[in-house]
């Protein structure tokens, strides 16, 4: 076991090729880490970030032994993203089930402000997965209300370039996320004007 803690990552993968339990204990104890803590960025919830972390070290373990892994941080970064954006999914088709039951009449019912909450979550957690240009984008054009020629300007891209990167941003959590802001925006109009 000592022998094998100085080991590179790159043998410790070709002995877990192996089923060799220690050498996977060893990865798993150099990497565990970084690992949950960007996950847990993403999902923001400890536990559900600690089952999706346990899921990526599962598929290392599970893998077969096809093409070498060349980098092993990256490879479980894009496993546990992958992971994070199936959780997101999951997650979003349990909201739109519990959207698609009738809610009582009363919209200030305890139910409608719990899924409200939680579809806002959602919603944010979609935002943060964006690409970081998308992401700033999206951000200062809907939550700061900065026109797209002046994003431009601030960002030193052209105006063509924000409208893309504004669309692709769109794109992706319409894609994901439609049935929740449609939600959304019933809830809202109902807590301001009454029953839609």
């Amino acid at each position: 076991m000592l022998k094998l803690l100085d080991e590179s990552d790159e043998y410790l993968l070709a002995e877990i090729s192996k089923k060799n339990r220690k050498a996977f204990n060893i990865i798993y104890d150099r990497h565990w880490k970084m690992i949950f803590s960007e996950v847990c960025k993403r999902t923001r919830n400890i536990n559900d970030s600690k089952d999706i972390v346990q899921d990526v070290f599962l598929q290392l373990w599970l893998r077969d032994e096809k093409a070498p892994i060349k980098n092993i941080k990256a490879y479980l970064f894009v496993i546990a993203r992958n992971n994070v954006f199936k959780y997101l999914k999951e997650k979003a088709q349990l909201l739109s089930q519990q959207l698609s039951t009738p809610i009582e009449n009363d919209h200030d019912s305890a139910d409608s402000k719990i899924i409200l909450k939680e579809s806002i979550e959602l919603f944010n957690l979609m935002v943060e997965q964006l690409p970081l240009q998308q992401k700033t984008i999206f951000k200062m054009r809907y939550q700061q209300d900065i026109k797209s020629d002046n994003i431009a300007e601030m960002m030193g891209l052209s105006a063509k370039t924000v409208r893309n990167q504004l669309g692709r941003s769109l794109k992706k959590i319409k894609a994901h996320y439609f049935p929740i802001l449609l939600f959304i925006s019933k809830l809202l109009w109902a807590s301001r004007f009454g029953k839609p």
